[in-house]
């Protein structure tokens, strides 16, 4: 089982941080004892709360997108991401194989139309740690990444997240060596942008200009 690590003061707590910058700050605090050598960024809500982790820890960051796998019902089956997929088969169970392998060629579509927006490459993650920054703690969709990262080598995935269901956290610790949550709440009304008190949800366009405006090496 992987290693969980919160903040037990901002347990079940709405409006937990100010904005992405300093729920990342908080999570590069909280990292010690751990030593990423990559940090990725899944946008858009991801890309702040990365950006503010590699100031703190003078990291350079790259982009690492994950989206869920839906059906044409709107249950999600799975996850897409960068080398990797993850397909749920209870919940696909009822799907013929023709639609499932459709709807993850529409989804890994998405991943690579999100990778080309930020004229990004997969990265050489072979032999390192690497701390994947994710704002919606879907874990469909974080497991399809991790599974990616595994896949391209990574020594060491620790998944990062500013707050995250307990139900969510469950399903993913076990699937990481470590899950960085600050901010571990139920789940009944949540939402990830209630994590933040003077910060809405932030568009593609917006992460994109703050990915482009940081120095990266």
């Amino acid at each position: 089982m992987g290693e969980l690590i919160e903040d037990p003061s901002l347990r079940g707590r709405r409006r937990a941080f100010r904005d992405r910058a300093e729920a990342g700050e908080r999570m590069a605090g909280l990292l010690a004892g751990e030593s990423p050598e990559i940090v990725l960024a899944d946008p858009p809500g991801g890309v702040p709360v990365a950006l503010a982790v590699c100031r703190t820890l003078r990291l350079v960051s790259g982009v690492f997108p994950s989206v869920r796998i839906m059906a044409t019902n709107g249950e999600t089956i799975g996850g897409a991401a960068p080398g990797g997929t993850h397909i749920d088969r209870r919940a696909s169970a009822g799907l013929p194989p023709r639609e499932v392998r459709r709807l993850r060629r529409e989804a890994l579509a998405v991943v690579r139309a999100t990778m080309s927006r930020y004229a990004a490459k997969i990265p050489d993650v072979g032999g390192s740690s690497v701390l994947l920054v994710v704002e919606e703690a879907d874990p469909s969709a974080v497991l399809a990444a991790v599974r990616g990262l595994r896949l391209a080598g990574a020594a060491r995935v620790i998944c990062g997240t500013p707050s995250a269901t307990r139900s969510a956290v469950l399903d993913i610790v076990n699937k990481v060596d470590v899950l960085l949550c600050p901010n571990v709440r139920g789940d009944a009304g949540y939402s990830a942008g209630d994590a933040y008190s003077e910060e809405e949800e932030i568009s593609r366009e917006e992460a994109l200009k703050l990915w482009q405006g940081f120095g990266r090496a």
